[in-house]
């Protein structure tokens, strides 16, 4: 696809912030942009959660967000694509990445377009204020204001330079002439016919950040002084507007710096504002220059190097990874599967609640004569209805529960990539022996007390539902301290958890962090048999709503009488883990009766 305009720039810390709460400060800001433009479309819900996956928010939108980290870099990364309304065969394309080491952090947002289908011709994309991607201006603007930013280490101006005379000279040192200058200058000359204000200039370096520095020529002796600095060869007294790019007077790298008059400039403005005008002489030269920085490149580096070097120096590890692969291949497809076969299943619902509402509409209009017999036909579409209702709406929690499960799962994959000491953590934890079960030196008599004392003491984090509370109350289980300190653990994962989605330390694989906190058994999902069977058994309910968990912990052994399971989920958008139950262990596909 073709680039059509690029902004990359380096970002400081604030005072007080670490590069990695930087760059989530950086995503924040750029999902906060995208779900802004998606409101505006009538979609109030875009959830982003940066773990590989995509998101079909609208008709012919495609939101990708992704996010990797090791023990020197991360990268994050939002892609957008979209159908021009307009122009169906055009695509847009937007990306930003954002990646840090240990002190700074690099920003590149891209815009693109291309002929959807492929077409070898000329593709003059039209930009018009209709199209969403002219706000990636206000994004930019924002990170260039809200923090401390520069190009190639040179700082990005936010106002323009006011130049009388007495100005000049610094002005041509320290910018013109400066031989680590990236960015072109705009100098404008007010000392004729243009006019505009200072509030105007500082606007039109806004509108330009990233792209150039705007300089004005007050009156005329600093235009004099300006001329004479530079030597007839490079100032053009007829010009109101010059663009100076970088490497001016260099003889050996020719350059010609483009400049408008008077009487040109005026027949732009006629189908243009100034701003829009110089932003169309410098958006395909920021496009045309685009490479990643060196940030991005040394995060892409370390990342790829941290994900495969594990796999190249150590073939059991190799083999792991093959197989994790594998099972997570495996479980994509076959929810897939059932994901399309819910949504068959759906769709023939509808269509026979359709013809159920038809033919009790015909009832109604034209009801029997015999009244007995009336009401037999309405009790059996009614009865029917419900049937149909009831169906449907446990095929799309079933279907619900499918995307959310693929979802864990491809985060906790991803959560294994990420772990920067997987080798010797994975080693370390399968040879360390199992923490003892201890709930800190406190005892409870019953798994209720326990389920209450770990829901005030880890509130932060940990939300108890009503089934949990219920399943407590009922649990004869003998060792309500295990309870305490399972509870602990989740509630310890969770912040750690959420932690790594923020950008913060990666937590590794979800079973192996809490084998390193307990003794007990961590399953993340049930089979596909026990959900088929008692699926019902594991949808939790807590004021009015509810929720099919399979993440739990299993505590205890021999029968199910013996044993008690705490079954708990991640909400990401509430940054809660939610504790559904807590009770007798429930009925399983191989279980024996």
């Amino acid at each position: 696809m073709k680039p059509l305009v690029a902004f990359q720039f380096e970002m400081q810390p604030r005072a007080g912030q670490t590069s990695r709460e930087c760059l989530a400060a950086v995503r924040g800001e750029m999902t906060d942009w995208l779900r802004g433009l998606f409101r505006g479309m009538g979609v109030h819900d875009l959830q982003l959660s940066f773990d590989g996956s995509s998101v079909t928010p609208g008709a012919g939108h495609e939101v990708q967000t992704d996010e990797r980290g090791c023990a020197t870099h991360r990268l994050a990364a939002l892609a957008w694509e979209f159908n021009d309304p307009q122009i169906p065969e055009i695509t847009w394309r937007f990306s930003g990445v954002v990646a840090c080491d240990a002190r700074a952090v690099e920003v590149a947002l891209v815009v693109r377009a291309g002929w959807q289908p492929f077409a070898l011709r000329p593709l003059n994309a039209p930009w018009s204020n209709a199209n969403p991607l002219t706000t990636v201006a206000a994004l930019r603007d924002k990170l260039l204001l809200g923090w401390n930013c520069q190009v190639e280490g040179q700082p990005i101006p936010t106002r323009a330079r006011l130049l009388r005379k007495g100005r000049v000279d610094a002005f041509v040192h320290d910018v013109l002439l400066n031989p680590k200058r990236v960015l072109p200058v705009v100098v404008l000359c007010l000392n004729g016919p243009l006019k505009i204000d200072i509030d105007a200039l500082h606007a039109l370096q806004v509108h330009l950040g990233g792209l150039a520095h705007v300089a004005a020529l007050l009156d005329q002796p600093a235009e004099d002084r300006l001329a004479k600095l530079l030597g007839a060869e490079v100032y053009c007294w007829e010009a109101v507007l010059r663009i100076y790019w970088p490497g001016l007077l260099q003889k050996e790298l020719p350059l010609t710096h483009p400049y408008q008059t008077w009487e040109a400039l005026q027949k732009s403005l006629k189908t243009a504002p100034l701003p829009g005008i110089v932003q169309t002489l410098l958006a395909p030269v920021s496009a045309e220059q685009y490479r990643e920085g060196r940030i991005i490149r040394a995060a892409c580096a370390a990342l790829d190097g941290d994900r495969s070097g594990g796999a190249r120096g150590d073939p059991a590890e190799a083999e792991r990874l093959a197989a994790a692969k594998a099972q997570l291949r495996q479980a994509q497809l076959g929810l897939q599967r059932e994901s399309q076969a819910a949504q068959r299943r759906v769709a023939a619902l509808l269509d026979e609640l359709a013809e159920l509402r038809g033919q009790l509409a015909a009832l109604r209009a034209n009801p029997p004569a015999a009244p007995v017999a009336a009401d037999a036909e309405f009790a059996d579409l009614a009865a029917e209805l419900e049937r149909a209702w009831d169906e449907n709406a446990r095929l799309r929690t079933d279907w619900e529960a499918a995307r959310r499960q693929l979802g864990e799962l491809e985060t906790d994959f991803r959560n294994y990539l990420d772990s920067s000491a997987l080798l010797w953590e994975s080693r370390e934890a399968a040879d360390a022996p199992a923490p003892p079960a201890a709930a800190g030196g406190r005892s409870f008599a019953t798994v209720a007390d326990a389920l209450r004392a770990a829901a005030d003491e880890f509130a932060d984090v940990l939300v108890v539902w009503e089934d949990a509370e219920r399943s407590a109350e009922q649990s004869l289980f003998g060792s309500p301290g295990k309870v305490f300190q399972a509870l602990a653990a989740v509630a310890e994962v969770g912040r750690a958890y959420f932690a790594a989605r923020d950008g913060g330390p990666p937590l590794g694989p979800v079973d192996r962090a809490f084998l390193g906190r307990v003794p007990f058994k961590y399953t993340c999902f049930e089979s596909q048999t026990t959900r088929n069977l008692f699926g019902a058994e594991r949808v939790f309910h807590h004021r009015g709503q509810s929720r099919q968990m399979q993440r739990h912990l299993t505590l205890g052994g021999g029968t199910t009488n013996n044993c008690l399971q705490i079954y708990f989920d991640f909400d990401n958008a509430a940054r809660r883990v939610l504790v559904g139950y807590c009770g007798r262990h429930l009925p399983y596909a191989r279980q024996r009766t």
